[in-house]
């Protein structure tokens, strides 16, 4: 199964669609076959701000990171690329592709600089959110 109920996932396909590029839950799962040869449908509904939901096929759908890591990733990037433009920042979603490109649009790097800071820079960022969750833990009161 590609997706459970309660992923966070976002729209990415059905390029007509409303909902393009909106994030939410999966509610709800259904799974059908159309005919005796074909493979089974899998359709998920997705619960979006509002309690508003729609239906989608897996291929539509990409799972999303929570808006906390988001957020945190976005700050990270900024504090290690101060050049960088912050409207090009704020579309960014945790992803290696993505700010690659940013690099080389925004700073002028090389594809192969901008993998290699990019690589640096996510084996940091992973190592602080390491650090940062594991504070977190123990902090809690029902941490055990």
């Amino acid at each position: 199964m590609r997706f459970q109920v309660g992923d966070a996932v976002r729209v990415s396909g059905s390029p007509n669609s409303q909902w393009r590029g909106s994030r939410g839950v999966i509610v709800e799962m259904i799974q059908r076959t159309i005919g005796e040869d074909d493979p089974e449908t899998k359709e998920y509904s997705v619960r979006f701000a509002g309690e508003q939901r729609s239906w989608f096929l897996a291929e539509d759908l990409v799972k999303s990171p929570p808006d906390k890591l988001v957020r945190f990733f976005r700050s990270e990037v900024t504090e290690r690329w101060k050049q960088l433009d912050p409207s090009g920042v704020a579309v960014l979603n945790v992803d290696r592709a993505e700010l690659v490109m940013l690099l080389q649009e925004d700073c002028g790097f090389a594809r192969r600089r901008a993998e290699a800071e990019v690589d640096e820079f996510f084996r940091a960022f992973y190592s602080r959110l390491q650090l940062a969750t594991a504070s977190q833990a123990k902090a809690s009161p029902f941490a055990a």
